[in-house]
């Protein structure tokens, strides 16, 4: 693996990471929104916008190449248990 590709992929999986914590905090806000009866409007805009932007980074990502949406995945893995360490530790 040339050096480019080693840092096309360190800079995807931060990408992940933050394209991650976005989405799960617009998870944790739609909750928020649906049982703090702030109306299901708020909860199906956050949903909408959290799954055309993961669609359009991972569109993104699987055309610049296997090593960059892998690690683009990876990233959003690691966002994925950084919040679920999140809920546990306020539960």
């Amino acid at each position: 693996m040339e050096l480019t590709h080693f840092y096309a992929a360190i800079a995807a999986c931060i990408g992940g990471i933050a394209m991650g914590l976005a989405y799960f905090a617009a998870v944790k806000r739609s909750a928020d929104a649906l049982f703090q009866h702030d109306g299901w409007r708020t909860a199906l805009l956050l949903t909408l916008m959290r799954l055309i932007g993961a669609i359009a980074v991972l569109v993104l990502a699987a055309q610049a190449g296997a090593i960059v949406l892998v690690s683009v995945f990876v990233g959003f893995l690691i966002a994925r248990a950084i919040a679920m360490s999140s809920v546990r530790g306020n539960a």
